[in-house]
């Protein structure tokens, strides 16, 4: 595992080193709110909502309804295995499952389940950002990518 306890994460699930700023946290939280020792919410577990059965219904996601998937390369909450075939969850079997062709999917190096806490915060607002505004990121409506600490994508290996 890697340097601290991502926010909100389950307790185990690390962020890479850095990954959770200091300054955000108290500014977030308050000084002393957030302890340095892992606080986390318990996990629940869901049904129904977006999963490979829905995302594959009518043939609407990814066509008339683009998709930008983001996750975090070290996220274990978003990508789980389990012995339970109903607790597994993968994002890029999401992604798959997605029928259209308008669909991008980005890991970002270095981020956990809560990046928005974390180092790629400003990265994922950015991508966010840049695919309501233009439904595209960086000329790109398709592909799988991965994300870099300093914001530049490139193609998934």
């Amino acid at each position: 595992m890697y340097g601290r306890p991502a926010l909100g994460g389950p307790v185990g699930q690390r962020a890479a080193p850095r990954a959770v700023r200091e300054a955000h946290r108290v500014e977030q939280w308050g000084e002393g709110l957030l302890p340095g020792a892992a606080t986390a919410r318990r996990t629940n577990f869901v049904r129904w909502g977006w999963n490979r059965t829905t995302a594959a219904q009518g043939g609407v996601l990814g066509g008339s309804v683009p998709v930008l998937i983001a996750y975090g390369e070290h996220d274990r909450q978003a990508n789980t295995s389990s012995e339970d075939p109903e607790l597994n969850f993968s994002v890029p079997a999401l992604h798959n499952a997605i029928g259209g062709d308008h669909k991008l999917m980005v890991k970002l190096d270095c981020a956990g389940h809560s990046v928005v806490w974390e180092m790629q915060h400003k990265n994922v607002h950015n991508l966010s950002k840049h695919w309501l505004k233009h439904l595209k990121v960086d000329g790109k409506t398709q592909g799988i990518f991965n994300m870099d600490t300093n914001g530049t994508i490139s193609p998934a290996p």
